[in-house]
């Protein structure tokens, strides 16, 4: 079979997938949505009613992409971006693909093919030292420990009390830190660096220093929901000196991976680094609305609208534009000038975000986020320049990862501020991806709504014609998020079940890889016009980052690549954490794969935060590394009974 038809009937099968998962989200975001104003307003602990007013616009926040609700004369109609109808149907028993994903048959031939063996112990460890692998022992059986878990913020904090910062440090470094991070400084990643380059590993750099959401803005989260790898906003100063950090974590990963045969370099940041969280929850809220806006435009629900409705539409929800001002603005609406605004048009238009927009927020427009959530007011002056001061923070960082050579991945956060996160990710996709994938967004895929997102942001790369990169992890945020869901009374934004998440997980890489291969048109090569050979060249040059521990993902995923004849240096990329999976990291470096290791650095006091989050969010995965401690034990020789002993105990 050739590469074209195996690409379409991958696409066939993700865009069916679509379909079936859409329809379930959106089916459960309208038996039980809530106001958006419960962002600002703490409810009671229940779910919230129906809805019964005419006029009254309420929706999950899900996702400012999963569905947005208009209730009038009581009766629903939900919209995606691509403005369709999303009918309900009864949930999916079963996984949909009709041959799209290889059976695991397939993909263990081809992983065999390849010579990958995540088995072999001896592969797996041949990297670490006598030390190194006692280390490993001590903390993966720690980690087994549920106590440990549950208390590990309060048992650092008591160390620190009783031992002193710099005993306690010292203790942490030697292992739970030595085992998870790559260093404090980069001086101490350098050698690490070497070392995994040697074994065909490369890295992908981020300062994770990082706090908790100050005190004073929990009780909008509600009680007891700590925000989890969110950067604490002091001052615009410390904005810029973040943004210092991650430009120098940029100049180390382009070093580090010097002669490496033309592989991406990655470094990784946060958008809380660059400014004000609260203010991007805000500006998320306001995202959200100016999409209940549009669809309180389109009354012939046709998922556009024509200039003179927008124009029309402007004037009656009260919109204080000049003439000449209103039209300038629905020219630049009007990006293809065919006449008609979709939603996409729409909203990447009358962003906060977007310095050219973001004073019409102040006052001129603001009754079409206003009247959408009634908690909601204009922003003021000091928060635009806030955000256009962000704005030049990303843009310069984003600059020297395109000068250096190196793609930057914009990690996700929580639901209530990815809209703006997103609405960022995909800005700088289009003024720097012209060429290559210079900006990732991460897509968490424990979510309900990713892969509608992922297929709208693919979308938007056709649209704008700019290259898709994509890192797709299953997500790091469940503990904060459905703890925050069951306090603040809104649907639980987490899929239903695990399996649930792997099924989607692989949907989503399916689909992304699909679009990688696939042609504008289903004529040979040879037969394709100018502009669709550049289409294919630039669908060619999408980045995918395969972020996952979970070894069934990663066969599917080299599964796809062999059937749709990707080589493994065609931008498919493979990362786990350093101290996790390494079985599988190794293997695939010795195999020619592209394969990264996340490696948080910076000072122990300031990465604890991000050692503790990632204890409890990965609690269940740590503990159950039976596999991982298998391989531990058998790489002990003689004389380290004791050591196989604690292992398989």
């Amino acid at each position: 079979m050739s590469a074209s038809s195996t690409a379409a009937k991958f696409r066939y099968a993700s865009t069916r997938l679509f379909s079936t998962f859409t329809t379930r989200q959106a089916a459960m975001a309208r038996r039980s949505a809530v106001a958006i104003s419960l962002a600002r307003k703490k409810p009671p602990k229940k779910t919230a009613p129906k809805l019964k007013r005419k006029g009254v616009v309420r929706f999950s926040p899900l996702s400012s992409r999963i569905a947005t609700a208009v209730y009038v004369d009581q009766e629903a109609k939900e919209y995606d971006d691509a403005g369709l109808v999303i009918e309900d149907t009864t949930p999916p028993t079963s996984f949909p693909l009709d041959g799209g994903i290889p059976p695991a048959s397939s993909s263990s031939e081809a992983c065999v093919a390849q010579g990958l063996d995540f088995d072999d112990a001896s592969v797996a460890l041949k990297s670490k030292t006598t030390g190194e692998l006692l280390r490993a022992t001590i903390v993966l059986q720690l980690c087994r420990l549920p106590p440990l878990v549950a208390y590990g913020r309060r048992m650092y904090a008591l160390a620190c009390k009783v031992l002193g910062q710099k005993v306690t440090d010292v203790a942490v470094k030697a292992t739970f830190f030595g085992h998870f991070c790559g260093g404090e400084s980069e001086a101490e990643l350098k050698p690490l660096l070497q070392r995994m380059k040697a074994l065909g590993v490369g890295g992908i750099l981020d300062y994770a220093a990082e706090n908790d959401v100050p005190e004073a803005d929990k009780d909008e989260r509600g009680e007891g929901v700590v925000s989890a790898r969110t950067f604490d906003y002091v001052n615009e100063k410390m904005c810029d000196a973040n943004a210092e950090m991650v430009e120098r974590a940029i100049e180390a990963a382009s070093r580090a991976m010097e002669g490496g045969e033309g592989r991406t370099q990655f470094a990784a940041m946060k958008l809380t680094a660059f400014g004000q969280p609260a203010l991007l929850e805000r500006t998320s809220r306001v995202i959200q609305a100016l999409q209940v806006a549009f669809a309180q435009l389109d009354t012939k629900h046709v998922g556009t609208l024509t200039v003179s409705e927008v124009r029309e539409g402007f004037k009656l929800m009260g919109v204080s534009l000049s003439p000449d001002e209103l039209e300038a603005l629905l020219d630049t609406m009007d990006k293809d000038k065919n006449g008609t605004i979709d939603s996409t048009e729409f909203l990447d238009t009358l962003s906060p975000l977007d310095p050219a927009s973001a004073p019409l927020f102040t006052q001129a427009i603001t009754p079409l986020f206003v009247k959408s959530d009634e908690h909601l007011e204009a922003l003021e002056a000091d928060e635009i320049l806030q955000l256009n001061s962000m704005n030049k923070r990303l843009k310069r960082v984003a600059q020297k990862a395109s000068d250096m050579g190196v793609s930057l991945m914009i990690d996700a956060e929580q639901t209530y501020m990815q809209p703006a996160i997103d609405q960022v990710a995909l800005s700088l996709m289009r003024e720097y991806n012209t060429d290559r994938a210079v900006i990732l967004n991460t897509y968490q895929c424990y979510l309900r709504d990713s892969f509608q997102r992922v297929r709208t942001d693919i979308d938007r790369s056709e649209f704008y014609s700019f290259v898709f990169g994509a890192k797709i992890v299953r997500g790091a945020y469940m503990v904060q998020e459905r703890r925050r869901a069951e306090e603040m009374g809104y649907p639980d934004p987490i899929q239903p079940d695990l399996e649930s998440t792997h099924r989607n997980y692989d949907a989503v890489a399916a689909f992304i890889l699909s679009h990688k291969v696939s042609l504008s048109s289903g004529a040979p090569p040879t037969e394709l016009t100018e502009a669709e050979k550049k289409t294919r060249r630039r669908r060619s040059k999408t980045l995918l980052m395969v972020a996952s521990h979970n070894e069934n993902s990663v066969l599917s995923t080299v599964g796809l690549m062999s059937s749709m004849g990707l080589a493994k240096d065609s931008g498919v990329c493979f990362g786990q954490l350093r101290g996790m999976c390494d079985h599988v990291s190794l293997s695939l470096g010795s195999n020619g794969f592209w394969v990264y290791k996340y490696l948080p650095y910076g000072p122990v006091k300031e990465v604890m935060p991000y050692l503790l989050r990632r204890a409890e969010e990965n609690s269940t995965l740590m503990a159950g590394a039976g596999k991982e401690r298998g391989l531990l034990a058998a790489s002990f020789g003689p004389g380290w009974g004791w050591a196989r002993d604690l292992l398989i105990s």
